[in-house]
């Protein structure tokens, strides 16, 4: 509380709204019912299928062959910079690390073979392991007298499910294993079983346990000339790791001096690879379809971070490759010079202008189609060959499916949030043209009497309707208390945990 700069008294005082909170609101949202009829009323919603015409006329076709002149694109690329500005990219100049860059000879030597084999003789000795399989029982009694079921003829499985216990099943363990898991004791019983058999119950810290020897596998102890070989492979991996380890502790410290990346290089004879112009999420800038290099991936967000020529060195695959790498090349996110797109810009204003003659057109034809005229024959009283309209039928359930692949066609959201037998204009993006809505009818299939969907709709509504509940108790509180809100006060507030003056 003192780190917090919070007193005894705040902390209570906030305790006691909180708990008065909880006994004057929670009760009325205690299991929220939602009618049935209000929720086959939405349920419905998914049977809607809808009907109508959906028409693009296109700036394409009001393009002029006639060339803006230069002050006119000039003044619309000034009005519409933002529209221009490229990301931010940079170029990275990188030399992975790895086993291949070492120099120091890493081949064991057969002295080294026979200290590592002194040093773990132990675990190339002799060695007698078995499988078993167990439970345990709370006493001794009721364990001897299932030792006698078993031994008699009864499965041990049969016997222990008979009993109410789940058995185990331990693989590959010696003496020492089952002595430190379970207990010595029990470790000397099983060990004096032979194979199949069943030891004599055993005191562990959970009560009895009874033990089927499955399996006995013997291992003879293994000399130097048999383990040669695996040792070898064993310290070759160790001095491999050492060896990378130091090279690239060495080329840690020239990078914390501020040594180039070209000097790094040089002195560890490292290959240097530049990246194309790369964007933050890897993609290479003006050619998506060049793949880069999948070593850049893991540090992308660091190089973007970083200062042109500013070595840095970073882990791909910990204890095995490395990459040390600098930014060659940094293009801030900016409108690149209106020469160099002055062909893009120029068709921009052309379709701009053309898009103009276009809405031009689809007002023409909103106007005849909202007074009852066929949207097709409104598109045919046009001059320009307009395409015709195409006639659209779907339904929500349809259209919740497209939202599951991505973001639905503007048009088709229009439709679904129309009145019957009414026409409506979109501005399609980016100056393509207007598109004309229109829609025809709605029908609704009958909903069955006994439906899922009903009872899911109401579980869900539920859930709205408490916050709502919760929202017009606690507005019916302020009301009959009067709470007066200080707006200056709160403006303020604001300004502060904004970080504004």
């Amino acid at each position: 509380m003192a780190q917090q700069r919070i007193s005894d008294a705040s902390l209570r005082s906030d305790l006691a709204d909180g708990l008065l909170s909880q006994q004057s609101v929670l009760p009325a949202l205690v299991s929220p019912q939602v009618p049935e009829k209000i929720a086959r009323r939405y349920a419905s919603l998914f049977l809607e299928r809808r009907t109508g015409q959906i028409a693009l006329i296109p700036s394409a076709l009001f393009l002029t062959e006639d060339d803006p002149n230069p002050s006119a694109v000039e003044a619309y690329y000034g009005e519409n910079n933002a529209t221009y500005v490229e990301p931010e990219r940079r170029t990275i100049r990188f030399a992975v690390l790895n086993s291949d860059n070492l120099t120091a000879d890493i081949t064991p030597t057969q002295t080294e073979i026979a200290e590592r084999f002194e040093a773990t003789k132990d675990q190339y000795a002799a060695r007698e392991s078995r499988d078993i399989t167990s439970f345990t029982v709370p006493t001794q009694e009721g364990a001897n007298a299932l030792v006698e079921q078993i031994r008699a003829g009864k499965s041990l499985d049969v016997a222990a499910r008979e009993a109410g216990f789940n058995t185990t099943q331990a693989v590959d363990r010696d003496q020492e294993q089952v002595s430190s898991t379970v207990s010595y004791a029990a470790a000397q019983a099983i060990f004096a079983a032979a194979e199949g058999e069943v030891a004599d119950p055993a005191q562990t810290t959970l009560g009895y346990i009874i033990a089927r020897v499955d399996k006995i596998t013997n291992t003879p102890e293994r000399t130097l000339d048999d383990v040669s070989d695996e040792i070898s492979e064993a310290l070759t991996v160790e001095k491999r790791a050492a060896a990378l380890a130091d090279l690239t502790a060495r080329v840690e410290e020239e990078v914390d001096q501020g040594t180039s990346l070209t000097e790094i290089a040089d002195v560890f004879e490292l290959t240097l690879n530049e990246s194309p112009s790369l964007l933050s999420d890897g993609r290479v800038y003006g050619d998506p379809r060049t793949q880069p290099n999948p070593a850049l991936a893991p540090i992308l967000s660091t190089a973007f971070a970083l200062d042109e020529s500013q070595p840095q060195l970073d882990v791909l695959v910990p204890g095995s490759q490395f990459l040390v790498y600098d930014v060659t090349q940094i293009n801030e996110s900016a409108a690149p010079p209106l020469a160099s797109i002055q062909a893009r810009v120029t068709r921009d204003l052309q379709l701009s202008i053309a898009s103009e003659a276009a809405k031009e057109a689809a007002e023409r034809v909103l106007g005849k189609a909202q007074a009852d005229t066929d949207l097709k024959a409104a598109l045919g009283d046009e001059e320009k060959p307009i395409p015709p309209a195409d006639d659209v039928t779907l339904a929500r359930q349809e259209l919740q499916q497209l939202s599951a692949r991505g973001p639905i066609p503007p048009a088709l959201a229009l439709m679904f949030s129309m009145a019957k037998g009414t026409v409506k204009l979109l501005e399609a993006p980016r100056n393509q043209g207007w598109i004309l809505v229109a829609l025809n009818d709605i029908s609704t299939d009958e909903l069955p009497d006994e439906t899922p969907i009903v009872e899911g709709l109401r579980t869900q509504l539920a859930e709205i309707v408490a916050d709502e509940y919760s929202d017009q108790l606690v507005r019916a509180m302020r009301e009959s208390v009067g709470v007066e809100r200080n707006d200056d006060a709160v403006q303020a507030v604001r300004a502060q945990l904004a970080g504004e003056s």
